[in-house]
């Protein structure tokens, strides 16, 4: 079935060249970049809302933040468009020049670099609203599991124990199911497929060389997707999901004295290859490939809407001072056309909110954190009792200070069933 009321327009752009700038996202002292790997794009999807044009935008970089969208806003205006929304969800590539001026210890902000990712993407979204329609659009959701994810949050061995207040060290616990599943949303028209937007649950940290700027997996995915295409330009969309706890099933085993302190005997995450990231971009693709065989046509007529509400970060943070109150809020966003629906959470949630969301939401609905200014991570009540990185011991880096309030799940929940009951 087609959406007969709404045209689907989709832009891929590149940013600018990075080489030779400070990269985000491994904390202080800084790694500048030496080389181009995986190269980094921005690539969006328009729907038409009710009262104007409601943008999506995939981008390589660690966070957006809430400048990025008001600037890249205020320049479409500037052209003469109005956007009645605009979502930027980051793919969370530790291998970018910071665009958060909010977490200064991850990365420091380059402001050219900054003013040019403004620039490109205001530019691609204007020449795409001024492009002419070509037709109703047709859209198809399938989705196929790829077991290349896994838990990186893992009981520390008593020794450790009793030497740091944390039970949780960053390291791979294969003993518990995680989620796999690729979903994957096709857009298409009578001359083929004009936009892929796929999301999967995994940190992208796997590339080689530290010092390369790269998309990581999901640029090298998106080349994949282009060569089966013949599009050198197609419009690809990566949504990290709720990767939070997630990363990719790089093993080896323990071996070092400190290793064996910390985890006991048992996996450790491997340093990054070659061989492995173009393995797990191998299984990515299958996965992907295998999810649009299978696809099933998605009916998406109607106009599109966006469904917002947010939550003061004194209600997810406790004993913050001033600090919490003048951050921005926790952003929550339900889009919806027809029986599409995208969940975005402004942080770096955490995979047990698949199954804590799945009955606030509408069937099938896909949901991503890294959406808009992100707050920092989002464990579930469970994590936060259990300690970890994800469940405070973060807070240092990203600014901070204070602790995760109780019942974490209750004010999420609500939120979302608010946006959800909105729609």
């Amino acid at each position: 079935m087609t959406g007969a009321q709404g045209q689907r327009r989709a832009f891929s752009t590149p940013l600018p060249v990075a080489d030779g700038l400070p990269l985000a996202g491994y904390g202080p002292g800084a790694r500048v970049s030496t080389s181009v790997g995986a190269p980094l794009e921005a690539n969006g999807i328009i729907l038409d809302g009710a009262a104007g044009p409601i943008v999506t935008v995939a981008i390589d970089c660690l966070f957006a933040s809430d400048e990025l969208s008001d600037e890249i806003t205020r320049f479409v205006a500037l052209q003469g468009h109005e956007i009645e929304f605009l979502l930027v969800v980051a793919s969370h590539t530790h291998y970018a020049p910071s665009l958060d001026r909010t977490k200064p210890l991850i990365g420091e902000v380059d402001g050219h670099y900054f003013d040019g990712v403004v620039d490109a993407i205001g530019r691609a979204i204007v020449t795409t609203l001024t492009e002419q329609s070509n037709g109703d659009a047709r859209w198809s959701a399938g989705r196929s599991p790829c077991a290349q994810n896994v838990l990186r949050r893992r009981a520390r061995a008593w020794p450790q124990r009793l030497l740091t207040r944390s039970r949780i060290a960053i390291a791979p616990d294969t003993s518990k199911p995680v989620r796999h599943d690729v979903d994957v949303v096709v857009v298409s028209d009578d001359d083929g497929v004009t936009c892929i937007l796929w999301t999967w649950p995994c940190h992208a940290v796997n590339e080689p060389n530290p010092l390369c700027t790269s998309s990581d997996f999901p640029g090298r995915v998106r080349a994949r997707l282009r060569a089966d295409t013949g599009l050198p330009n197609l419009p690809v969309l990566f949504l990290p999901g709720f990767a939070g706890d997630q990363r990719a099933c790089n093993l080896t085993r323990a071996r070092r004295p400190r290793d064996l302190a910390t985890i006991g005997f048992g996996s450790i995450f491997a340093a990054n290859s070659d061989e492995f990231i173009d393995r797990i971009t191998a299984d990515l693709h299958s996965a992907i490939k295998e999810a649009m065989a299978s696809a099933s046509v998605l009916d998406v007529a109607g106009p599109a809407r966006v469904a917002s509400t947010s939550v003061p970060l004194t209600d997810l943070l406790a004993d913050t001072g001033a600090r919490a109150a003048a951050l921005p809020p926790l952003g929550v966003h339900l889009l919806t056309q027809g029986l599409f629906n995208l969940l975005t959470i402004g942080a770096e949630v955490c995979e047990p909110y698949y199954r804590i969301l799945s009955e606030a939401v509408p069937p099938g609905t896909l949901m991503t954190g890294y959406a808009g200014q992100v707050f920092g991570y989002l464990p579930s009540d469970e994590q936060r009792s259990e300690g970890g990185y994800e469940a405070g011991d973060y807070f240092e880096l990203f600014s901070l200070n204070g602790q995760l309030r109780e019942h974490l799940e209750h004010v999420v929940v609500a939120a979302v069933r608010r946006v959800s009951q909105a729609r």
